[in-house]
This record gives structure tokens, sequence and C-alpha cells, in this order.
């Protein structure tokens, strides 16, 4: 689009997704003030590289980060694609911001109320992943994502009717998950253009969300229509549904 873009190099992981969560958290707690990688990555390079604008993509800045950039005129800019709940520290809710988009209609009349510029935007999804790519249909009820509570008393329901094909994709399994729940689950995490063959060869994807979730829309429900879409727009199965 004409822009010159800066973004921060990948990080070496030597340790796992589970094991670097549970060091942030630690870190979180021992020193609640101090900068992320992202923060003081952003801290060094912006005086040489003088950006015009900082776009955050569900990722929350300390405030003086914040001021730090608004002293130099740098507009600021953050698309929230994750429930609002799940913010850390004080999240969206601090000065310097200079846009917020947000996907939960809720948020944003909550952020308003504080004078916060909020808007709503839904989440997208990629059409070079999700698109038509399925090569047969199957009767399954298909879940992807992670096992919360809502989503495991619907899982559970539906079992016990005894009257569907269901899989469940996702990480791994909480320990206090139910046993009947077990022989579901694929072991597996599916993304990008699997997802899409997944999504589009079942009978129905159940777009379940959290009970943090108020008035908002996932990308899992942009997904898994263009995953049932063919390249003339029309619809691939009759009995596909959200």
């Amino acid at each position: 689009m004409g822009h010159e873009v800066l973004t921060m190099p990948r990080q070496l992981r030597v340790l796992n997704d589970n094991a670097r969560h549970i060091i942030q958290q630690v870190e979180a707690r021992l020193f609640p003030n101090r900068f992320s990688l992202q923060e003081k990555w952003l801290l060094q390079v912006y005086k040489e590289f003088k950006p015009d604008l900082v776009l955050c993509l569900t990722q929350a800045l300390n405030e003086e980060v914040l001021l730090e950039l608004k002293s130099k005129s740098i507009l600021t800019i953050c698309w929230w694609g994750d429930t609002a709940a799940n913010m850390q520290k004080q999240g969206l809710l601090c000065y310097g911001w200079d846009f917020v988009f947000i996907k939960d209609r809720f948020a944003v009349q909550k952020l308003r109320s504080l004078d916060i510029n909020a808007h709503h935007l839904h989440e997208a999804m990629n059409p070079d992943w999700h698109k038509w790519n399925s090569i047969e249909g199957n009767n399954n009820l298909l879940f992807a994502g992670n096992t919360y509570e809502y989503r495991h008393f619907l899982l559970r329901k539906l079992i016990a009717e005894n009257q569907y094909q269901i899989t469940l994709f996702g990480n791994k399994l909480p320990r206090w998950v139910a046993p009947e729940i077990l022989p579901v689950y694929t072991h597996k995490y599916i993304v990008k253009e699997e997802k899409s063959m997944e999504f589009g060869s079942a009978l129905a994807c159940i777009n379940s969300t959290s009970m943090t979730e108020f008035d908002s829309l996932n990308c899992r429900a942009f997904e898994i229509a263009g995953a049932g879409i063919t390249d003339h727009g029309a619809s691939s199965r009759n009995r596909r549904m959200l």
C-alpha cells in the first residue's frame, strides 16, 4: 500500500509456549512495572525510524511508553482482537491512545464512557488461508479452540444426546475435563489452510465462545465463512451453519 512498515524481529524461542507463559506470569507478579520486550524494542527504534503511526494488534502498551510516543506527535492505534477480559494490567484503560478498535460493542460503550476514542471493528479472516479447499464432506460437528467451561458443558450435552459425530481440535485439554470428551479430542491444533479444509469438510462448525465474550463476533466466524464459500461466491453446502 506504499507504506514503510517496521515490525519487531521474531524472537528465538528456546522454551515451549506453556513454559514461556508461566515465566511471563511470574515476571509480571515480581516486576509489575517492567517493560515488555515489545516495549523495550519500540523505545529503542522509534527515534531513528521516526514512525508516523504505531499500530498494536491485540497488544497493550505501558502508559509511559504511549506518552513518550505522543510527545513526539506519533499517532497511536490499537486493534484489540481478543476479548476485553483478557487485558493485562491497565490494558487499554490508560492515557495515550488516539484510536482503539475492538470487536465487542459493549466494550466500545464502556471505553467511550471514559472518553476513550473507541470504535467497533470485527476481526477478520485471511483469504490466502481461509478458502474453499476441502476435498469431501463428512458428518462431523466440529469444534476448534480452547476447551473452556462453556464449550466443555456444550460438548458434554451433545455427547450425551448420542446423535452426533463430534470432532474437537485445539490445545491440550485441561486436567479437569470430563472423561466423555476424551474420545472426541483429536490431539491436534489446526491452522491456516488445514483449518479451512477441516471447516469446509464438516457438517457444521460450532462457533461457541467463552462467557467473557459479550456482544462480539470472533475471528472464527469469518474463517468458517471463508472455508465454506466457493470462488464464485455461492454457498458450497446448504447444510453448513454457524
